[in-house]
């Protein structure tokens, strides 16, 4: 639900440590409080606190710009992506795969790392093309995961045919169940990792960015 009440009773949840947005196919009807509340969220944000993740979809970009005042770009690369050793090292994404590959849409939902802002961290990208990253946003930080997870939905089907009567149909099962669960767990891995870990350079004071009044 995207009225002002409902955004306000979970921004404004002392308990609420981040927000995350699905994958969207459609612009959500914000009004101006939530606009302000979500800003007001990240603002305030400190460790664990204060992180809105938005996942896979040019309609997130589209949020991200328009609610924060950046110039975020879509970018089309194909995988796999390269985990960047600089912008990982200390978090928990350290210790994940050098590189990720594509999973569903991933290479028509990548940001242009160009197009980040100059607090903007890439912790995965390929050729200019970012699949994971945060940038700061006062104390807090904005997030963006180019993937949709979309590929889960056909594991119902893979494990009822995992059951057939028909060894092929089971085994074929088996083995694309297999591959799913490999793809899947990094980048679960990597989504869990964002949520965790801040950016870890620290600034004297906090780093305003351009902030839109409309929306």
């Amino acid at each position: 639900d995207s009225s002002d009440a409902e955004m306000r009773k979970a921004l404004w949840d002392e308990q609420c440590r981040a927000v995350v947005f699905p994958p969207m196919h459609d612009i959500p009807d914000f009004g101006p409080n939530a606009v302000k509340d979500m800003r007001h969220y990240v603002s305030k944000g400190m460790k664990n606190h204060g992180t809105m993740l938005f996942m896979g979809s040019s309609v997130e970009i589209h949020i991200i710009n328009k609610v924060f005042g950046f110039e975020m770009q879509q970018d089309f690369k194909p995988g796999p992506y390269y985990k960047s050793e600089r912008h990982t090292h200390g978090t928990a994404l350290e210790l994940l795969p050098e590189r990720v590959n594509e999973l569903g849409n991933t290479e028509s939902l990548g940001v242009l790392k160009a197009s980040l802002p100059p607090d903007g961290r890439s912790f995965y990208d390929s050729f200019g093309d970012s699949v994971a990253s945060c940038v700061r946003y006062d104390l807090g930080r904005v997030c963006y995961l180019a993937q949709d997870f979309e590929p889960l939905l056909a594991m119902p089907e893979l494990e009822q045919e995992l059951q057939s009567a028909d060894d092929e149909v089971a085994e074929d099962a088996e083995r694309r169940l297999e591959a799913l669960g490999r793809k899947t767990d990094t980048w679960l891995a990597i989504f869990e990792g964002m949520l965790e870990n801040p950016i870890e350079e620290e600034v004297e004071e906090p780093v305003l960015q351009q902030r839109w009044e409309g929306y």
